[in-house]
């Protein structure tokens, strides 16, 4: 399972981003393992401690974070990945906003509890290929 977080998004351009993405699906692949990513959800900074949306103030890598993630949407496969989760859907305001859904981070980058449950709801592991 391929998730890449804030840091490789903020360290990273996207080209990287995706040849990085390429390159480790090459190797998953070439030892016969079925490889799965999901999307990266945003990081913000807050002047309410993420109580509202409004508050929040994307990152400036934030152009690159909604590139890789429509990269993956929209690349059918992907580099030969066999499935994406939509896991950053499921705490962002609205798709590529930049900005999570009120209460859904403590700290801009990490999501709450309840926002882990709801990535996690994300993953269907139904199709789950082993093999």
């Amino acid at each position: 399972i391929l998730m890449y977080g804030a840091n490789d998004v903020t360290t990273r351009t996207l080209a990287q981003l995706q040849f990085d993405t390429e390159t480790i699906v090459a190797l998953m692949t070439a030892r016969n393992i079925v490889t799965y990513a999901a999307t990266v959800p945003p990081r913000t900074t807050s002047t309410d401690s993420w109580a509202t949306v409004g508050n929040q103030t994307a990152l400036a890598s934030e152009s690159k974070r909604t590139g890789f993630n429509d990269w993956l949407r929209t690349t059918t496969p992907p580099v030969g990945i066999h499935k994406v989760w939509e896991t950053a859907d499921t705490v962002e305001s609205a798709r590529n906003s930049g900005k999570w859904k009120a209460s859904h981070t403590a700290d801009g980058i990490h999501p709450t509890p309840a926002a882990h449950a709801l990535m996690a709801a994300a993953v269907d592991l139904s199709d789950l290929t082993l093999r």
